[in-house]
């Protein structure tokens, strides 16, 4: 992970260029960042990003791990320990992230992490997915861009029984999960993707009241 974090293409500028956060900035949306480790992405976003509010959520060891922050920093990003796994306890957030999170688990698993979320969610929340997206079949892009991608679906699929998807694939993944997702579609972040599914379904209070 380490190696490919310092090769060009998968920068944090990818994601920030990426999507329109100075909308949601506007708003002072609350953002989950789901395994998120110790935060780099969230810290990075909020400081770009000065009305932003962050829970960043990954194990217990790896969220005790995460660095001291001050200021207002401190304010505005906060760590939880939570099993990605279980069901989500930041209710009504904004956004939700997940990157580099869905190609590490078969469908079968990655549809457990969506599921997990649905209690939490309120109508118009976000799904974001900062992943790799493999070209659909016959669609023409680069060599080496196709050798790397072609290339990684193989590695997880050894080491983790899991995969890369397409565009296709995440929207029959969202669909599959509930029908009350919106799956919006994908936009090319360096050598990742972002891809984005919107709630139309009940409120969390609704769903909770049931």
């Amino acid at each position: 992970m380490k190696s490919l974090l310092g090769e060009e293409g998968y920068e944090l500028q990818y994601l920030i260029a990426g999507y329109d956060w100075a909308s949601l900035d506007v708003k002072g949306a609350t953002i989950v960042d789901i395994g998120g480790s110790r935060g780099y992405v969230s810290i990075e976003l909020a400081r770009r990003f000065q009305n932003l509010k962050f829970v960043v959520q990954d194990l217990q060891g790896t969220v005790e791990s995460a660095p001291k922050l001050e200021g207002e920093l401190k304010d505005r990003v906060k760590f939880m320990a939570q099993d990605f796994f279980e069901e989500q306890q930041v209710n009504g957030a904004d956004v939700y992230i997940l990157r580099w999170i869905m190609h590490n688990y078969s469908d079968k698993y990655a549809s457990k992490i969506l599921q997990s979320l649905i209690p939490a969610l309120k109508k118009g929340a976000r799904i974001l997915v900062n992943d790799y997206c493999l070209p659909e079949d016959g669609k023409e892009v680069g060599m080496g861009e196709e050798s790397t991608l072609r290339t990684m679906d193989l590695v997880m699929l050894t080491l983790l029984n899991a995969q890369e998807r397409t565009e296709a694939d995440f929207r029959t993944l969202f669909e599959g999960v509930d029908g009350r997702f919106r799956f919006l579609g994908a936009e090319k972040a360096g050598k990742m993707s972002i891809l984005e599914a919107v709630w139309e379904g009940e409120d969390y209070q609704t769903l909770g009241d049931q």
